[in-house]
C-alpha cells in the first residue's frame, strides 16, 4: 500500500511562506475513496494547510478544492464555486430519485 513517505508530492514555500489552502471534500462516509483522501490529505499537510471534510457546506474558502467521489450536486453558481481558486470535481457521482 503506497505510504505517504513514498509520495513525490513537492513544493517547497520560500521561508516565511506557507503553502496553498487546501479543502478535499468527500461527502460520503462510507465511500471507497475516504481512506485515499485521507491519505492524500495526509501527503498534502508536510506542505500545505489541507483540511479534509464530509460536507459541502462545511467549506470555507482556499486555493483549491477537490471534490472526490461527493454525491451531491454542486450548481455553477454555488458558493462553493466562489470560495476557492479552482475547484476539481473528481469520480462525481450524483444519486437521484
Amino acid at each position: 500500500m503506497l505510504k505517504p513517505e513514498d509520495a513525490k508530492i513537492e513544493y517547497n514555500p520560500k521561508p516565511g511562506q506557507t503553502g496553498y489552502r487546501i479543502s478535499i471534500i468527500v461527502d460520503d462516509l462510507e465511500s471507497w475513496i475516504l481512506p485515499w483522501a485521507r491519505l492524500l490529505a495526509d501527503m498534502l499537510k508536510q506542505f500545505h494547510e489541507v483540511t479534509l471534510l464530509n460536507k459541502l457546506d462545511e467549506s470555507a474558502s482556499g486555493d483549491f478544492a477537490f471534490l472526490l467521489g461527493c454525491t451531491k450536486m454542486v450548481s455553477g453558481g454555488s458558493t462553493l464555486n466562489r470560495s476557492y481558486r479552482a475547484t476539481s470535481i473528481s469520480w462525481a457521482a450524483w444519486r437521484t430519485g
